[in-house]
Protein backbone atom coordinates (compact mmCIF):
# COMPACT_ATOMS: atom_id res chain seq x y z
CA UNK A 1 0.00 0.00 0.00
CA UNK A 2 0.81 3.57 -0.44
CA UNK A 3 -0.33 5.73 2.64
CA UNK A 4 -0.74 9.50 2.14
CA UNK A 5 -0.88 12.12 5.49
CA UNK A 6 -2.63 14.55 5.58
CA UNK A 7 -6.10 12.82 4.91
CA UNK A 8 -4.91 9.26 6.02
CA UNK A 9 -5.15 7.97 2.19
CA UNK A 10 -4.31 4.86 1.62
CA UNK A 11 -4.16 3.42 -1.64
CA UNK A 12 -3.66 -0.43 -2.37
CA UNK A 13 -0.36 -1.18 -4.89
CA UNK A 14 -2.38 -3.11 -7.97
CA UNK A 15 0.51 -5.50 -10.06
CA UNK A 16 0.37 -3.73 -13.24
CA UNK A 17 1.28 -0.07 -10.89
CA UNK A 18 4.14 -2.45 -9.39
CA UNK A 19 5.20 -3.75 -13.53
CA UNK A 20 5.24 -0.37 -14.49
CA UNK A 21 7.00 1.27 -11.74
CA UNK A 22 4.11 4.27 -11.06
CA UNK A 23 0.99 4.83 -9.06
CA UNK A 24 -1.72 7.23 -9.73
CA UNK A 25 -3.76 8.36 -6.69
CA UNK A 26 -6.68 10.64 -7.03
CA UNK A 27 -8.73 13.06 -5.04
CA UNK A 28 -5.86 15.10 -3.37
CA UNK A 29 -6.01 18.71 -2.93
CA UNK A 30 -4.30 20.91 -4.81
CA UNK A 31 -1.55 22.94 -2.85
CA UNK A 32 -1.13 20.45 -0.15
CA UNK A 33 1.97 19.07 1.33
CA UNK A 34 1.64 15.49 1.67
CA UNK A 35 3.81 12.40 3.32
CA UNK A 36 3.63 9.68 0.90
CA UNK A 37 4.73 5.85 2.91
CA UNK A 38 5.16 2.91 0.51
CA UNK A 39 4.41 -0.02 2.67
CA UNK A 40 4.72 -4.21 2.57
CA UNK A 41 2.32 -4.73 5.67
CA UNK A 42 3.56 -2.74 8.71
CA UNK A 43 6.95 -2.42 7.15
CA UNK A 44 7.57 1.24 5.74
CA UNK A 45 9.76 0.55 2.56
CA UNK A 46 10.34 4.12 1.27
CA UNK A 47 9.01 7.87 2.28
CA UNK A 48 8.40 10.71 -0.43
CA UNK A 49 7.39 14.66 0.70
CA UNK A 50 5.65 16.45 -2.35
CA UNK A 51 3.17 19.55 -2.98
CA UNK A 52 0.49 18.68 -5.51
CA UNK A 53 0.43 21.74 -7.97
CA UNK A 54 -2.28 24.39 -8.08
CA UNK A 55 -5.70 23.44 -9.12
CA UNK A 56 -5.82 26.37 -11.85
CA UNK A 57 -9.78 26.43 -11.55
CA UNK A 58 -10.91 29.38 -13.30
CA UNK A 59 -7.24 30.80 -13.56
CA UNK A 60 -6.11 31.63 -17.08
CA UNK A 61 -3.32 29.16 -18.60
CA UNK A 62 -0.34 31.10 -19.81
CA UNK A 63 1.93 29.43 -21.92
CA UNK A 64 6.11 30.21 -22.37
CA UNK A 65 4.96 31.72 -25.88
CA UNK A 66 2.32 33.88 -25.02
CA UNK A 67 2.76 37.57 -24.07
CA UNK A 68 2.24 37.50 -20.25
CA UNK A 69 2.80 41.76 -20.15
CA UNK A 70 0.20 41.98 -22.52
CA UNK A 71 -2.15 39.54 -20.76
CA UNK A 72 -1.79 41.19 -17.25
CA UNK A 73 -2.23 44.52 -18.45
CA UNK A 74 -5.65 43.43 -19.94
CA UNK A 75 -6.43 41.61 -16.73
CA UNK A 76 -10.26 42.13 -15.15
CA UNK A 77 -9.80 42.44 -11.44
CA UNK A 78 -9.15 39.14 -9.94
CA UNK A 79 -7.86 37.67 -12.56
CA UNK A 80 -5.36 34.70 -12.14
CA UNK A 81 -2.72 33.39 -14.88
CA UNK A 82 -1.17 30.02 -14.06
CA UNK A 83 1.77 30.16 -15.66
CA UNK A 84 3.20 26.74 -17.34
CA UNK A 85 6.91 26.04 -16.02
CA UNK A 86 9.65 27.70 -18.45
CA UNK A 87 11.13 31.11 -19.58
CA UNK A 88 9.06 34.27 -20.14
CA UNK A 89 10.53 37.46 -21.30
CA UNK A 90 9.27 40.86 -20.33
CA UNK A 91 10.46 43.67 -22.89
CA UNK A 92 10.05 46.43 -20.08
CA UNK A 93 7.55 47.21 -17.34
CA UNK A 94 4.17 45.42 -16.44
CA UNK A 95 1.86 47.86 -15.39
CA UNK A 96 -1.14 46.25 -13.11
CA UNK A 97 -4.20 48.83 -12.89
CA UNK A 98 -6.50 46.10 -11.86
CA UNK A 99 -5.91 42.88 -8.52
CA UNK A 100 -4.09 40.28 -10.13
CA UNK A 101 -2.41 36.96 -9.09
CA UNK A 102 0.72 35.34 -10.45
CA UNK A 103 1.19 31.57 -9.77
CA UNK A 104 3.27 28.89 -11.48
CA UNK A 105 0.86 25.46 -12.00
CA UNK A 106 4.00 23.45 -10.59
CA UNK A 107 5.92 24.37 -7.59
CA UNK A 108 8.61 22.30 -7.98
CA UNK A 109 9.22 23.83 -11.43
CA UNK A 110 9.02 27.72 -11.30
CA UNK A 111 8.33 29.40 -14.45
CA UNK A 112 10.90 32.07 -14.84
CA UNK A 113 9.94 35.65 -15.30
CA UNK A 114 12.98 37.58 -16.74
CA UNK A 115 12.77 41.56 -16.91
CA UNK A 116 9.98 42.45 -15.48
CA UNK A 117 9.40 45.31 -13.24
CA UNK A 118 6.29 45.38 -11.89
CA UNK A 119 4.39 48.85 -11.60
CA UNK A 120 1.17 48.80 -9.26
CA UNK A 121 -1.31 51.56 -9.94
CA UNK A 122 -5.17 52.49 -9.05
CA UNK A 123 -5.38 50.67 -5.80
CA UNK A 124 -4.60 47.30 -7.32
CA UNK A 125 -3.12 44.00 -4.97
CA UNK A 126 -1.04 41.86 -6.51
CA UNK A 127 -0.55 37.94 -5.53
CA UNK A 128 2.76 36.29 -6.80
CA UNK A 129 3.14 32.44 -6.10
CA UNK A 130 5.49 29.47 -6.72
CA UNK A 131 7.35 31.97 -9.44
CA UNK A 132 10.92 32.93 -9.95
CA UNK A 133 11.67 36.61 -11.06
CA UNK A 134 14.72 37.45 -12.05
CA UNK A 135 15.79 40.79 -12.62
CA UNK A 136 18.69 40.50 -14.63
CA UNK A 137 17.44 41.73 -18.35
CA UNK A 138 14.93 44.65 -16.04
CA UNK A 139 16.10 48.30 -16.15
CA UNK A 140 17.69 48.22 -13.10
CA UNK A 141 14.86 49.01 -10.68
CA UNK A 142 12.85 47.46 -7.77
CA UNK A 143 11.08 44.26 -8.16
CA UNK A 144 7.75 45.58 -7.47
CA UNK A 145 6.79 49.42 -7.73
CA UNK A 146 3.93 51.65 -6.14
CA UNK A 147 3.68 54.19 -9.27
CA UNK A 148 0.77 56.24 -8.35
CA UNK A 149 -0.11 58.66 -5.15
CA UNK A 150 -3.38 57.45 -4.12
CA UNK A 151 -4.14 59.58 -1.24
CA UNK A 152 -7.96 58.46 -0.78
CA UNK A 153 -7.64 55.46 -1.18
CA UNK A 154 -5.62 51.95 -0.08
CA UNK A 155 -4.34 49.49 -1.99
CA UNK A 156 -4.95 46.00 -2.42
CA UNK A 157 -3.25 43.63 -0.58
CA UNK A 158 -0.07 42.49 -1.74
CA UNK A 159 1.18 38.76 -0.89
CA UNK A 160 4.29 36.76 -2.44
CA UNK A 161 4.45 33.15 -1.57
CA UNK A 162 7.25 30.25 -2.27
CA UNK A 163 9.01 32.57 -5.15
CA UNK A 164 12.52 33.19 -5.73
CA UNK A 165 13.60 36.89 -6.53
CA UNK A 166 17.20 37.40 -7.74
CA UNK A 167 19.26 39.69 -9.53
CA UNK A 168 17.75 43.03 -9.44
CA UNK A 169 19.76 46.17 -8.75
CA UNK A 170 18.14 48.78 -7.06
CA UNK A 171 15.75 46.51 -4.40
CA UNK A 172 13.10 44.51 -4.39
CA UNK A 173 9.82 46.87 -3.15
CA UNK A 174 9.40 49.85 -2.92
CA UNK A 175 6.61 52.77 -2.23
CA UNK A 176 8.10 56.03 -2.22
CA UNK A 177 4.86 57.67 -3.31
CA UNK A 178 1.86 58.70 -0.78
CA UNK A 179 -0.28 55.44 -0.85
CA UNK A 180 -1.51 52.94 1.88
CA UNK A 181 -1.46 49.51 1.70
CA UNK A 182 -3.78 47.28 3.23
CA UNK A 183 -0.94 44.73 4.08
CA UNK A 184 2.18 42.95 2.90
CA UNK A 185 2.54 39.19 3.28
CA UNK A 186 5.83 37.51 2.15
CA UNK A 187 6.60 34.01 3.38
CA UNK A 188 8.64 31.29 2.25
CA UNK A 189 10.54 32.87 -0.48
CA UNK A 190 14.05 33.30 -1.51
CA UNK A 191 15.92 36.58 -2.21
CA UNK A 192 19.35 36.86 -3.88
CA UNK A 193 21.72 39.19 -5.89
CA UNK A 194 19.76 42.63 -4.63
CA UNK A 195 22.62 45.00 -4.83
CA UNK A 196 20.24 47.78 -3.50
CA UNK A 197 22.30 50.51 -5.72
CA UNK A 198 19.97 53.76 -5.37
CA UNK A 199 17.37 52.26 -3.11
CA UNK A 200 16.85 49.86 0.10
CA UNK A 201 15.68 46.44 -0.06
CA UNK A 202 12.36 46.61 1.15
CA UNK A 203 11.61 50.40 0.75
CA UNK A 204 8.38 52.55 2.20
CA UNK A 205 9.00 56.06 2.01
CA UNK A 206 5.82 58.53 2.04
CA UNK A 207 4.20 54.90 1.72
CA UNK A 208 3.23 52.24 4.33
CA UNK A 209 1.05 49.35 4.67
CA UNK A 210 -1.33 48.34 7.86
CA UNK A 211 0.05 45.11 8.48
CA UNK A 212 3.62 44.10 7.23
CA UNK A 213 4.66 40.05 7.48
CA UNK A 214 8.00 38.77 6.64
CA UNK A 215 8.24 34.72 7.36
CA UNK A 216 10.48 31.99 6.70
CA UNK A 217 11.87 33.81 3.99
CA UNK A 218 15.93 33.60 3.17
CA UNK A 219 17.91 36.64 1.95
CA UNK A 220 22.01 36.42 1.01
CA UNK A 221 23.68 38.50 -1.38
CA UNK A 222 21.95 41.23 -0.59
CA UNK A 223 21.69 44.85 0.45
CA UNK A 224 25.22 46.32 -0.17
CA UNK A 225 25.47 49.25 2.63
CA UNK A 226 21.79 49.64 2.57
CA UNK A 227 18.58 49.35 4.69
CA UNK A 228 17.12 45.57 4.65
CA UNK A 229 13.84 47.39 5.76
CA UNK A 230 13.25 51.06 5.32
CA UNK A 231 9.93 52.47 7.18
CA UNK A 232 10.30 56.04 6.86
CA UNK A 233 8.26 58.22 9.63
CA UNK A 234 6.67 60.69 7.23
CA UNK A 235 4.93 57.21 5.46
CA UNK A 236 1.48 57.89 4.97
Amino acid sequence: TIMLTPGDIVHTVTADEIAAGVAEITGLTSETEYTAKLMNGTRTRGTLVFKTAIDIGDAILVEPGDDLKALVEAANNGDTFALMPGEYNIAGDINISTSVGIVGVRPYDKPVIYGAILRINGGAGIRLKDVVMDGTTSDGNQTIVYNEDLPAGVYGPAVIENCVVRNYTKGVFYVSKIALIESVTITGTTYYNIECSGGDFIDFRQGLTRNFVFTNNTAYDSALSRDFFRMDAGGS
